[in-house]
């Protein structure tokens, strides 16, 4: 867990539950609109619907979930009268095993607006899963807002890793953003590390990309090794 909010409090978010007797975990990175307070704000309302939609109500489909959480904030924040347009970026992924293979684990991946990236621990290949291009609340244009289930089979030793947008977009001394192309290379060579080695890797790659230019955003990666 890479984890550097911008300000005190953070617009980035992250989730993660593990059910034992359904042998299930959701893990979860959320990217509010904006920074600060408004979007730390907007963190709280993502996490308790979160909580409110997988603890309470046990819904266990990722899009579904999506759906859930799009509906609580459009009617939390009064959104349908158009005064209020804040949104979140969230990628959000069901780990369980894979029936027909013990060293396999089924993957069920929705995103509103970010991906899931996987790099393999023998080919050291990596496949990006992209979610729908619509945030969970915000404007709406559509009569009723649906989000797309992904369904993947990776194999024990994998790494999936989920991020906000604040890595990629730092800008160095320079103004140039780190980017997404440098960032999924670096995300692949760092892979077969342990996951202390990589968090320490990818702080020192931020600083030495970062120098002496200001955080723009809230930073965040989760890595989970399957």
């Amino acid at each position: 867990m890479l984890y550097l909010p911008k300000d005190i409090v953070s617009g980035d978010f992250y989730w993660l539950r593990y059910f034992p007797e359904e042998q299930k975990t959701f893990i979860a990175v959320g990217d509010c609109t904006g920074h600060g307070v408004p979007a730390a704000f907007m963190s709280l309302i993502g996490t308790a619907t979160l909580n409110e939609t997988v603890n309470q109500k046990k819904i266990y489909d990722p899009s579904q979930i999506l759906e859930h959480v799009h509906e609580s904030i459009r009617i939390s924040l009064h959104q349908a009268d158009g005064k209020n347009e804040d949104g979140i970026d969230i990628g959000l992924c069901l780990i369980e095993q894979d029936p027909e293979n013990v060293e396999k684990r089924k993957i069920t991946y929705a995103g509103a607006k970010r991906s899931l990236f996987c790099v393999t621990k023998h080919s050291q290949e990596l496949i990006e899963t992209k979610g729908d291009r619509k945030s969970v609340g915000g404007m709406q244009k559509e009569e009723k807002r649906l989000f797309t289930n992904h369904f993947q089979s990776f194999h024990k030793g994998d790494m999936l890793y989920l991020t906000s947008d604040g890595f990629t977009d730092q800008n160095g001394d320079g103004r140039k953003k780190y980017g997404k192309l440098r960032f999924l290379q670096t995300l692949t060579d760092l892979s077969l590390l342990s996951l202390t080695e990589q968090r320490n890797e990818l702080l020192l790659e931020l600083q030495e990309h970062q120098g002496n230019a200001p955080q723009r955003d809230d930073i965040t990666i989760l890595g989970v090794r399957l």
